[in-house]
């Protein structure tokens, strides 16, 4: 976790009749790898973290790292608002095995900086983990600012903070993260539809929900916009917007799950409160999806 680069999945979890089931887990954690994933984040948004029970998040973690057999880094998300439980999931990720923790800002009572701040200084002294740091204002109603992040490295005597996902969608506030910490930690957009942009201008990375489905086309995007082949790179995001914008349509891993069954990877349903997501989307996804899969080969 020194250098952390490429993309990283944000894995979605396969629960079934209540359990996580390791079959699909396996399969799921094989495809990505094999279509040239650089990380694995279990338990994030994606992973649906909020409606898992603690048996079954335990058992994601564990599943992941068993499949992953080494191959590349599996860092755990923590998605609960409050210290107690990120001390206390971020130990039992380390006892687990994990490489990192992924730490979202706390949310629900909307802390301000020096909040935020306190809370991220307590969770690197209490977990022996290297850090992601995890902003995403629009789901937590809350905004880490970049010079909050400044503060926090400043402080890190210990190189505790290998990394940031940074999911604003602010362009302007990314660039001054950019600018402000890009030479201190790996600044990782969880943007789909900015992700051109923020790698183009010095992100090193992205940690996305779609990788799930199409792992080696943004590995690829990557690594073209790195080596400035920027009007291959764009013609690659312009196809795969229709595609992205019906993953999106609803709450995210809603209509993921559905498209991940599409090729063949069964990660069940979305757990509640989440849905299905509407039969007209389905049906348009599975059009999109099988004219991107048939030109991106």
């Amino acid at each position: 976790m020194e250098k952390v680069r490429g993309i990283y999945t944000a894995l979605c979890t396969p629960v079934m009749d209540g359990k996580v089931n390791e079959a699909a887990m396996d399969k799921l954690v094989n495809f990505v790898i094999e279509n040239r994933t650089a990380g694995l984040v279990a338990l994030g948004g994606t992973g649906e973290y909020c409606a898992l029970t603690n048996e079954q998040r335990i058992d994601a973690v564990k599943m992941t790292i068993a499949a992953n057999k080494g191959r590349v880094p599996v860092v755990a998300g923590i998605i609960g608002p409050g210290l107690p439980e990120a001390i206390e999931m971020g130990n039992k990720c380390k006892e687990l095995g994990a490489d990192a923790v992924m730490v979202v800002t706390p949310y629900y009572v909307v802390a301000n900086q020096q909040g935020i701040y306190d809370y991220y200084r307590q969770v690197m002294k209490n977990v022996d983990l290297p850090l992601v740091l995890y902003n995403i204002p629009y789901r937590t109603g809350v905004n880490m600012l970049p010079e909050t992040v400044e503060r926090l490295l400043d402080s890190d005597e210990r190189h505790q903070i290998v990394a940031m996902k940074e999911c604003c969608p602010n362009m302007g506030q990314v660039l001054e993260l950019l600018s402000k910490v890009r030479e201190r930690t790996s600044v990782l957009t969880g943007e789909e539809f900015l992700f051109y942009q923020e790698i183009s201008c010095g992100a090193q990375g992205g940690i996305l929900a779609t990788s799930n489905l199409l792992p080696k086309l943004w590995a690829d995007l990557f690594d073209l916009i790195e080596a400035g082949e920027l009007k291959k790179a764009s013609e690659i995001v312009i196809k795969a917007t229709p595609v992205l914008r019906l993953i999106f349509a609803e709450s995210n891993p809603g209509p993921l799950k559905e498209a991940m069954k599409m090729i063949g990877i069964d990660c069940g349903d979305p757990l509640l409160p989440l849905v299905k997501p509407q039969p007209q989307i389905v049906d348009s996804l599975k059009a999109e999806l099988k004219k991107l899969l048939d030109w991106y080969k």
